[in-house]
């Protein structure tokens, strides 16, 4: 049988404890992307601070840990720190000590040994999730008792991509439970100009320096998510640039993919396309007083803010509407002064006569050569002239007869959510909510500064095959089915499945300026990887936004039996309990006390929580907060790990029962972790075979979930039920007696 590192470091171990020799006490060893391993917990990471530097194809990581010795001994340290294939070691310090520092880059074979060894010898588990990647490994150090230790690492790699996309990846965690104080910050600096900067893991906020340069800082709340940090940079050139990933289906041919699309190359010297846009503003009687002085400031401010090439109307509607002009006025300095005047003239009193004003906003031509807006505001819901929603949903669709996309905003708790999310939707557009107590004017701000500069407006996505065919056929489940105008410094994110392996050809086209424009982007689909498995959930996460919201538009009055409401309550119930991804209405899942064997139930569970807030609720902080998940779910293109979203009182809740591992997903029940893939064989959950840490078949199974690029199974926790193969496994973290 072949002998192991690990195997005889065990031997070792047992062979001196035989002869009465006391071992040597365990070395701690510090992994930033996990936490610290030792036996006693007393050195603990204080706090990691990441700063990458991405020059062209060349990125330069330079990590900072801070440790704290917390017992009362001189403690033996050692870091590991797994890094990309391919990286080299610039430089290696810490200070506070007498050692002299050393490190070594271990390529992915040789880090293999120092995982097992290490793994062995502190009986922890935690680094077999990163079996397969290289690793940094330093010398041993000491650290006092209550001394504190800075370590800093730079390496750097060379960064994967295409002609116009560059990639980088910092491994970290994918657990829930490990919670390091990260810090992250990342420039980057191309020779080409940048067209879009985008993560599919983790949110960031990204500051322009230039064309060619642009700083991100990663927030608190978000470097504190788990997961490895993903990050596209696309660049700029002729056409479109573009960026897609795919993950095969396991079980048929077929997979899962996520393109990313960001503008072609504005016009020099200004916008591609001039903005025509209708401000409608409710003036009903619950608007008097500080409501409306915030929407009249805000709406001026918009106004002024147009550019000379551009115009605008604008609407007032109450029980009556009221316009300034019947055609659109270009934005000079004597129409915007006579706008300022109108609005200051503008009072509130009357009923909310929301399809009057929707109507008399659509019913206008645009003006030739210019895309039409319309930024529509409203306090309340409908209560004088046509009120049901069904009705003015279908009328807004049907009568935008000139393609306005409509942004809804709806100021204060009053507002039916539902009907503005669907009335700007079908539009191409978006809707947001004031919350009470919100000042009104900055968001309304912000919400048109959202418009500027179109770049690709009236977008279609289709596949076509080798020779130009329609192959139509080959994609399904588009996420959104309906894509938005691209901004200048935007993209656009579209998620969705895909039938066979040859390659596609995705046609974008789109209104560039005057003309009508066709983009091609060519891709393979046998790069498809299962490492890629983010890809899936992403889809899912946006595929179940959009049926909850086909569930909301059926309203309340929707019988139990229509066929409509049990397809899309079926399919947003299999696709949550498959992906692992819970929503306000399906958080049960992560009961301890809910049986995910008995499908029955938990249907009847999930129609009571449909019934009872999606299809019942309209109005209030209970409405908005529904609003407020969709679109983080259905737009968003990053993951949402801990499965967090807003309750009816806009508290943030999330889950740690629920975990996802690679392309797998994981229900807690007690101190066990579930496989989802076992919950249809109940057989399988009490006749599966036992595996423990440190014995033969526990090596066997390190070497085939490695070999398969699901290591991380192997860190999940003390007892895992997962199937292999055809048959269950448990896997058992605490050694064999």
């Amino acid at each position: 049988m072949r002998t192991t590192l690990t195997t005889a470091l065990l031997s070792f171990a047992a062979a001196a404890s035989a002869v009465g020799q006391a071992a040597p006490p365990p070395t701690d060893v510090v992994l930033p992307q996990r936490g610290t391993l030792g036996p006693d917990g007393e050195i603990v990471l204080t706090g990691v601070r990441v700063g990458v530097v991405v020059d062209d194809r060349v990125a330069r990581t330079t990590m900072e840990v801070t440790i704290a010795n917390t017992g009362e001994r001189v403690r033996d340290v050692e870091f590991v720190v797994p890094v990309p294939d391919g990286a080299t070691t610039v430089a290696f310090d810490f200070h506070g000590s007498e050692a002299e520092p050393t490190a070594r880059l271990l390529p992915a074979d040789e880090a293999r040994r120092t995982y097992d060894e290490i793994v062995g010898r502190l009986r922890d588990p935690a680094l077999l999730e990163f079996m397969g990647s290289a690793a940094v490994r330093s010398s041993v150090f000491p650290v006092g008792p209550g001394d504190r230790q800075r370590l800093r690492l730079s390496y750097e790699h060379v960064l994967s991509g295409g002609s116009r996309r560059i990639d980088y990846a910092l491994p970290r965690s994918e657990l829930l439970s490990v919670a390091v104080p990260w810090e992250l910050s990342l420039t980057v600096k191309t020779k080409a100009a940048i067209a879009a900067v985008h993560s599919p893991t983790h949110r960031f906020e990204r500051i322009d320096v230039s064309r060619h340069e642009v700083a991100l800082r990663v927030p608190e709340k978000a470097a504190r998510e788990p997961g490895p940090i993903l990050l596209s940079v696309l660049l700029d050139g002729e056409g479109v640039a573009s960026s897609f990933t795919a993950c095969p289906d396991p079980d048929r041919a077929g997979g899962t993919f996520l393109l990313v699309v960001a503008p072609p190359r504005p016009v020099e010297g200004g916008p591609v396309a001039a903005r025509e846009l209708t401000l409608v503003i409710d003036r009903s009687g619950s608007m008097k007083g500080a409501k409306l002085d915030q929407v009249t400031d805000a709406a001026k401010e918009i106004v002024r803010r147009l550019g000379p090439a551009e115009s605008f109307r604008l609407v007032a509607y109450a029980s009556s509407v009221d316009v300034l002009s019947g055609p659109a006025l270009d934005a000079t300095p004597e129409n915007v002064a006579r706008a300022e005047g109108w609005l200051d003239a503008l009072h509130a009193n009357g009923g909310t006569d929301v399809l009057a004003g929707l109507r008399e906003a659509l019913a206008a031509a645009p003006t030739p050569g210019r895309v039409p807006y319309v930024l529509f505001l409203t306090d309340g819901q409908p209560t004088v002239g046509v009120t049901d929603e069904a009705a003015i949903r279908a009328a807004a669709a049907a009568e935008n007869r000139h393609g306005h996309r409509i942004l809804a905003l709806g100021v204060g708790a009053d507002v039916n959510t539902a009907l503005l999310r669907d009335v700007a939707t079908v539009a191409r557009g978006s809707a947001f909510f004031i919350l009470p107590g919100e000042r009104a004017g900055p968001k309304i701000e912000r919400t048109f500064d959202r418009m500027r500069d179109p770049i690709l407006t009236g977008l279609s996505l289709g596949v076509v095959d080798a020779v130009g065919d329609d192959a139509r056929h080959r994609l399904l489940d588009l996420e959104p089915p309906v894509l938005p105008d691209l901004f200048a410094g935007d993209e656009v994110v579209v998620t969705g499945r895909y039938r066979g392996t040859e390659p596609l050809r995705f046609r974008l086209e789109g209104d560039h300026g005057d003309r009508r424009r066709t983009f091609d982007l060519a891709v393979r689909l046998d790069d498809a990887s299962p490492s890629a498995a983010y890809v899936r959930r992403l889809w899912a996460g946006r595929r179940i936004a959009g049926l909850v919201d086909a569930i909301r538009a059926l309203g309340a009055g929707t019988a139990s039996d229509d066929p409509r409401f049990v397809e899309l309550l079926t399919e947003v119930v299999r696709l949550s309990r498959e992906h692992g991804i819970l929503t306000e209405y399906t958080a049960f899942f992560a009961s301890a006390g809910t049986d995910l064997r008995d499908p029955d139930r938990i249907l009847e569970e999930a129609e009571r929580a449909f019934r009872r807030r999606a299809m019942a609720v309209r109005t209030g902080t209970g409405a908005i907060n529904q609003d407020v998940n969709l679109r983080l779910s259905r737009l968003g293109g990053r993951l949402n790990r801990r499965n967090a979203f807003y309750d009816e009182r806009l508290f943030r809740r999330e889950f740690a029962g629920v975990q996802q591992i690679h392309d797998l997903t994981f229900y807690r029940r007690g101190s066990t972790w579930i496989d989802a893939r076992l919950l249809d064989r109940p057989r399988d959950l009490t006749q599966a075979t036992e595996v423990r840490f440190g014995t033969d078949s526990h090596r066997a199974l390190v070497d085939r979930l490695a070999a398969d690029g699901r290591p991380g199974l192997l860190a999940l926790g003390d007892d895992v039920l997962l199937l292999l193969g055809p048959k269950a496994v448990r896997l058992r973290a605490d050694p064999a007696p």
